[in-house]
């Protein structure tokens, strides 16, 4: 007889699911104290396995962004706020390193993450809810002088019907 198909149903998703977050974790401590007691080719071996870890997930949860249910997305969208939170103080903390490769490269990838916020932060200045105009205009504020390209339409915003908005406009100018 011919084999049959595999179906995937949700509750063999959800089973996969936790077999690969139960094999994470045991293998993000164990890698995390390899970070913090091996030895140098342990400790390099350690992060760039902890590395590709994260790189295979923030493709999965960038897609997730798209999700038809909002629900997802908005589970998607706080993970990776998390891991942002997280990460982005460290790497700014290396632009002080004592190595001026390792400097270089954090000045680099943090110069990377803010200049790509620009363009999107300042087309949600024009949305139609209130409270994303007033945190893009926050998040466009704590940029700042990144911003530039933003500060015409920072103006306009002085104009806004809510006062929230046009507060943070000022504050971000």
């Amino acid at each position: 007889a011919p084999p049959m198909a595999k179906t995937t149903t949700p509750s063999s998703m959800f089973a996969a699911v936790e077999d690969v977050g139960a094999a994470m974790l045991v293998a993000v401590p164990k890698l995390t104290a390899a970070l913090e007691r091996g030895d140098v080719e342990t400790r390099r071996r350690a992060a760039q396995e902890l590395s590709e870890l994260l790189l295979q997930v923030i493709p999965s949860l960038a897609e997730s962004l798209e999700d038809l249910d909002v629900t997802v997305r908005r589970s998607a969208v706080l993970a990776m706020a998390q891991m942002q939170n997280a990460i982005q103080p460290a790497v700014v903390k290396t632009v002080d390193d004592s190595d001026a490769e390792v400097c270089r490269l954090a000045a680099m990838a943090i110069a990377r993450i803010d200049e790509k916020a620009v363009g999107p932060l300042t087309r949600a200045l024009e949305d139609n809810v209130a409270d994303v105009r007033r945190a893009a205009a926050m998040a466009l504020g704590r940029l700042g002088p990144l911003s530039v390209d933003a500060i015409p339409r920072l103006i306009q915003m002085l104009d806004d019907h809510h006062s929230e908005c046009r507060t943070a406009a000022a504050t971000a100018l």
